[in-house]
């Protein structure tokens, strides 16, 4: 039993020194909102007022508003479900409900369904940048610059993702190549 206590506790060590060091998860909790569609508004009302608490320290109003907002995606997704609304989804669980005591559970929940989209819906940028959400949250940085570097190239350029790639020092720093690729569709670096 202290083995296993140790184990996690090693574990989650390493994990604030991957979030301290690794892919900055301020930038991946950006949310693209050209890819939802207009019934996903109320959610992303909701998620600013969860970010907005966030930012005060006020947890109980942050978890109380995404799951205001999960309702909502689960009300405009109805039996139109779409990539985009399982990227929202999975973008308000890795946001606002990831705890010290339940990291792990919904990041591979949300990797789990992200993958499960990625088979149904067929593959989609926003889909790519749930994914790298998840693994910079579980402290997988390879898995997450390269679900990254997917989301940039489905995404053809575009520039919520160039410019997510260009204001990153990590990728700059971990993957140059990445970077000057971006750099080369015509994105000028953030100032």
């Amino acid at each position: 039993m202290a083995y296993l206590v140790g184990s996690f506790a090693l574990h989650r060590v390493r994990l604030s020194h991957t979030w301290r060091d690794g892919l900055e998860l301020s930038l991946l909790r950006r949310i693209d909102k050209a890819r939802l569609p207009p019934e996903a508004d109320p959610a992303l009302e909701a998620c600013q007022r969860a970010e907005t608490a966030r930012v005060h320290g006020d947890a109980a109003a942050r978890e109380r508003e995404a799951h205001v907002a999960l309702g909502y995606v689960r009300h405009a997704g109805g039996a139109r479900a779409s990539a985009a609304l399982a990227y929202l989804d999975a973008q308000i669980r890795l946001s606002h409900l990831v705890g010290p005591v339940n990291v792990e559970i919904v990041a591979i929940s949300s990797i789990v369904a992200l993958k499960s989209a990625l088979k149904r819906f067929g593959t989609s940028p926003e889909l790519h940048l749930g994914l790298a959400h998840a693994h910079a949250v579980l402290g997988q940085t390879t898995s997450s610059l390269d679900e990254l570097g997917r989301a940039v190239y489905y995404a053809h350029g575009a520039p919520f993702y160039v410019d997510l790639v260009l204001a990153s020092d990590f990728v700059e720093r971990h993957r140059p190549r990445l970077r000057q690729q971006c750099l080369e569709q015509g994105a000028a670096p953030p100032s």
